[in-house]
């Protein structure tokens, strides 16, 4: 059995094994990717997902449905949000203080931070139950 081993600056090579060195390589490879996506999953801060954004979590290349792991469960939280909420969190995402929304909102801090701190929940709420 042949392995590739790809480089980081884009080199291959190829290792001729054993078929029973190969299937452990092979296999061991696939747990370990299955156990970065799961660690990513588990540890992606909402924080950073609201001001990164949607493509935060979406640059992973993955076949079939496991490219979408991420991406369901955003445009669901986006969904749930009103209007009002996804027009702050976009000026947000955009670098905005919460001071800056306020004053472009004509409303008090105080109305800009609980409707972001309501956006951070419903994100953790639908993050946690994927």
């Amino acid at each position: 059995m042949v392995i590739t081993y790809e480089f980081v600056d884009g080199t291959k090579s190829e290792v001729e094994v054993s078929e029973e060195l190969g299937n452990f390589i092979v296999e061991d490879r696939r747990r370990e990717a299955s156990a970065e996506r799961k660690h990513r999953r588990h540890t992606l801060s909402t924080d950073a997902l609201l001001y990164e954004g949607l493509e935060y979590g979406c640059t992973d290349n993955y076949e079939g449905e496991e490219e979408n792991y991420l991406r369901k469960p955003v445009q669901e939280g986006l969904d749930k949000l009103t209007a009002v909420q996804k027009r702050r969190l976009f000026m947000y995402r955009k670098g905005m203080t919460l001071q800056q929304i306020a004053a472009v909102e004509g409303v008090k801090f105080q109305a800009i931070h609980q409707s972001i701190n309501e956006v951070r929940k419903v994100f953790e709420k639908v993050l946690g139950a994927h």
